[in-house]
């Protein structure tokens, strides 16, 4: 590290900040993520498999596999960058940061080496794959006060993304197959589909169009249904013409945010920490995409805001225009498909915590010999603004089917009395 505030060519510095440092670091741990305690030994394994013999239980033996003693822990090099500063007569601190980590030597197996069946076992791990964490963070604080009022607001940022760098010999049967399927040297966690481009407004419209939308000549299409982007230009929707459409679906946020503010004023004090993300993506799926699904229910949007026949019983009455496409019985049809129509780029910022206390005067507590004492109302989780809120979910929430119990809404009263 250098504090460069410290004198020298950057004296002028100090008019601007009192401290001013910046720093670079490398250092290496070890991961032992795909690696057994005794995978260097041969044996067997007691009881892994039985039989039934002249009407008998017979517990049997198992060979563990082959032993491996070129297996090793992961070594995680980080490499990192940051500035530290103090700045405003020490009201402002901030904090940033860029970071990299390299994860050589993750476990795999070979693909190229073939073993009968006959063995029952098959290749150890071996170190052979390589990937990566980039990203930055930062963090910054700012502390004054106005009068009688004491205020302090704070914000932070992560963002983080997942690379592969090597994987043991790749190989694939086509340019569209390694195009799809390679993960060499590539960012993770990307959502492939399709491109929906408008929805068919008639049946006509459905006899005219020129591409094959659903593979089948358009015949089970109707009105309302998903038009798809013809991609590659062959006259029909299929895999070629997937493309990335989103971010990644139940992992942590890429982009991740906070702050907190806080106020005190004449032992009236509130904090409020904040929390939110961004850059992951959400599929509607199962019950919230196809109708019924499983023999089940289904949301009620799903069927109240849908393409559908004024008259249910009168197949050539108009159709009603929705937001969804008409359901089917079982299955959505050519809506089915993974398309950005079904997904949603997920952003959020939610109020995790907010907290109203009061504490009594001295004058008020000397009575009864109390050093402190403080009544406080707290909210957990009290509201979040998020571009969910039409699927009545969690923005949070990690399950496609939007099947899991959500984060709950705590209010508590209390005080603290210290003697």
């Amino acid at each position: 590290g250098w504090r460069i505030s410290g004198g020298g060519l950057f004296k002028p510095l100090k008019s601007v900040g009192s401290d001013i440092k910046i720093r670079a670091s490398i250092w290496q741990t070890g991961l032992e993520e795909g690696v057994g305690m005794h995978d260097y030994l041969a044996g067997y394994n007691w009881a892994a498999v039985s039989a039934v013999l002249d009407g008998d239980y017979v517990p049997g033996v198992q060979p563990r596999g082959l032993p491996v003693r070129n297996l090793s822990w992961v070594k995680n090099t980080n490499y990192n960058m940051g500035v530290d500063a103090t700045l405003l007569n020490n009201k402002l601190t901030l904090t940033a940061d860029i970071f990299k980590i390299i994860r050589t030597g993750y476990p795999g197996k070979r693909y190229d080496v073939l073993l009968p069946a006959e063995i029952g076992y098959d290749l150890p791990n071996e170190n052979l794959g390589k990937n990566g964490y980039y990203g930055a963070e930062g963090i910054s604080t700012y502390t004054d006060k106005v009068g009688e009022l004491n205020y302090v607001v704070s914000g932070n940022m992560t963002f983080s993304r997942y690379r592969d760098l090597e994987t043991y010999k790749p190989r694939f049967s086509n340019s569209w197959n390694e195009y799809r399927n390679s993960i060499e040297d590539r960012w993770g966690g990307v959502w492939w589909g399709y491109q929906v481009v408008g929805r068919f407004q008639s049946e006509e419209e459905i006899r005219n169009h020129p591409i094959n939308n659903d593979g089948q000549n358009n015949r089970t299409q109707l009105p309302g249904d998903l038009i798809y982007k013809d991609v590659n230009g062959d006259g029909v929707i299929n895999d070629m013409d997937q493309r990335p459409i989103g971010y990644p679906t139940g992992w942590a946020p890429m982009m991740s945010f906070g702050g907190r503010i806080g106020l005190d004023w004449k032992g009236i004090n509130l904090n409020i920490d904040l929390a939110g993300g961004a850059v992951q993506s959400w599929f509607q799926d199962y019950e919230l995409r196809n109708a019924f699904h499983g023999g089940g229910n289904s949301p009620a949007y799903l069927l109240e805001d849908r393409w559908h026949r004024k008259d249910p019983y009168d197949p050539n009455s108009e159709w009603i225009p929705g937001r969804y496409p008409a359901i089917r019985n079982g299955n959505s049809g050519p809506n089915s498909r993974n398309s950005d129509f079904w997904l949603t780029n997920v952003r959020y910022l939610r109020v995790r915590n907010l907290e109203v206390g009061y504490n009594l005067p001295k004058a008020w507590i000397q009575k009864i010999k109390a050093e402190k004492i403080r009544f406080y109302i707290n909210a957990s989780n009290l509201i979040s603004f998020d571009n969910v809120k039409d699927y009545q979910i969690d923005p949070e929430i990690e399950a496609r089917a939007a099947v899991v119990y959500p984060q709950q809404r705590v209010f508590m009263v209390g005080f603290n009395m210290t003697f």
